[in-house]
């Protein structure tokens, strides 16, 4: 990932250390992980399930109960509840539920609070993703919609 980081990659980074720390540096914990999040190595098993959590967190599903994440919670200054985690791994501060953007991913809109589709057929996308695309840096959109595939599809719902 790049020098710039955005929040997703902030929370990874950070979630991924404090899984370090309170297992005590302890990785034979690692080698009981599921089959589809095992690597080469100890830190990039790690990192793959920093990954799988931050990216289900983004969603509004997984455990914020950890004390890994109480601790990421605590270190990047974000309420300990699921709607601040989302929010700041989504990068939707500040975003109103009718907000929308026109993302290049398939040429229509898209909500920005939750990346649902308008009036279309098409994939969940990731809010951070269109908001890093909206902020115009496409690349790092690609970056961060590569992390949450495979995507869920959604018929879309209704502009009001």
């Amino acid at each position: 990932m790049s020098t710039n980081h955005t929040n997703i990659e902030r929370f990874i980074i950070t979630y991924t250390s404090n899984l370090r720390a309170v297992n005590g540096g302890d990785t034979q914990w690692l080698a009981r992980m599921p089959k589809d999040l095992q690597r080469d190595t100890p830190e990039a098993t790690l990192e793959a399930l920093a990954q799988k959590m931050v990216k289900s967190l983004a969603m509004g599903s997984g455990s914020k109960d950890s004390d890994a994440i109480k601790r990421t919670c605590s270190q990047l200054g974000i309420k300990h509840t699921y709607a601040a985690i989302c929010r700041y791994i989504n990068n939707t501060e500040g975003v109103e539920p009718g907000d929308f953007y026109v993302t290049t991913y398939c040429n229509f809109a898209h909500r920005l609070i939750d990346g649902q589709p308008i009036d279309h057929n098409c994939f969940v996308l990731p809010p951070a993703a269109l908001m890093a695309e909206r902020g115009g840096d496409v690349p790092k959109g690609v970056e961060i919609l590569n992390l949450f595939t495979p995507l869920r599809e959604s018929l879309g719902v209704r502009a009001k």
